[in-house]
Order: structure tokens, then C-alpha cells, then sequence
């Protein structure tokens, strides 16, 4: 910001002009985060486009776009959720629960996931069947993922709960 400021300050000063300093600026700016958003776009796709690829994704398509979709890794004791998205417009419709159940099916037992801590995720998320649980009663291969300053809230299905302890412990 201050470096944004003193360039702006000279090019006005230098041109007489605070539109034209004003829009040179903007135009660095467009310029040099451009590339950067589309570098980060590309690999969100690329990661997506793993998961879509792999058994371990279900997806929903509705005119010819994804709308809805889940990833879930699979583990020889356990299962882990990965990302559960629904487009916007899509949402409060069932897609979300469809997708959940579904994936369930073919999982391992406990099945955990990370929440955002939003009131209407935690409510979707229990009225599916997960708690909340703490942090270190996920496996160590989900925790070393996330440390003690993540606002993720680990959760898994409740009638697995006495499982898991037995099961994480390790």
C-alpha cells in the first residue's frame, strides 16, 4: 500500500494529472494480479479435476455444468471427506445430503471431515450425523493438515465415535 501510494504520488506529480496517475496505477495493478489469480485458478482446476478423475469424487450435472460435487478419500480404517461444494444456486435442495449419503456407502468407518465453522454448515453437517469432536482425535494423517490456529471444525459421524477413539489412538 505505501509503495502503491508513493508511485501514485510521483506519477501525479510527474504528469499534473491524477486520473492519468490513477489509471497507470490500476493498470499495474490489473496487470501483476492477472496472471496471479489465473496461476491460482489453474491449479484449484487441476486439484478438482484429480478428484473428478478418481473414484473417490461423485458428482452432480445439471445443463451440462457440475453443480454439485464430493471428494472423499478412502483409508484401510477410516474415511476422510474432503470437499463437499454445492453452486450457490444450487443449494437448500438436497444436493448436498444426496451426495453425503451416497458417499457414505462406500467408505470406511468412522468418516471424518473439516467444517467452517458458519452456523448453517455445522447444522447441515449434524443433521447428517457428524459432532463435533476435538482436534486430536482425528488420525495423524488428517491433523498434521491443520494446526492449532485453523478455524476448521473437525467432525465425524456420532454413531462411530466410540470406534474412532479406539481407532485414532494409535
Amino acid at each position: 500500500p505505501i509503495l502503491i501510494g508513493m508511485s501514485l504520488m510521483i506519477l501525479w506529480d510527474i504528469t499534473g494529472s491524477l486520473i492519468f496517475a490513477l489509471y497507470r496505477i490500476l493498470s499495474l495493478l490489473l496487470l501483476t494480479a492477472i496472471p496471479i489469480i489465473l496461476i491460482g485458478l489453474i491449479v484449484i482446476f487441476f486439484q478438482l479435476y484429480d478428484y473428478i478423475q478418481s473414484d473417490e469424487c461423485l458428482v452432480i450435472y445439471h445443463q451440462n455444468k457440475m453443480r454439485a460435487f464430493v471428494a472423499a478419500s478412502d483409508y484401510s480404517n477410516y474415511s476422510y471427506i474432503r470437499y463437499l461444494i454445492v453452486s450457490n444456486v444450487y443449494r437448500e435442495r438436497g444436493l448436498g445430503s444426496y451426495l453425503i449419503h451416497n458417499v457414505n456407502q462406500n467408505l470406511n468407518y468412522p468418516i471424518y471431515l473439516m467444517s467452517f465453522p458458519q452456523s448453517y454448515l455445522l447444522d447441515f453437517y449434524r443433521n447428517l450425523g457428524f459432532v463435533q469432536i476435538h482436534r486430536n482425535q482425528l488420525p495423524r494423517r488428517i491433523r498434521q493438515y491443520f494446526n492449532d490456529s485453523s478455524q476448521l471444525i473437525p467432525m465425524m459421524l456420532e454413531n462411530n465415535l466410540e470406534f474412532s477413539t479406539t481407532i485414532t489412538s494409535n
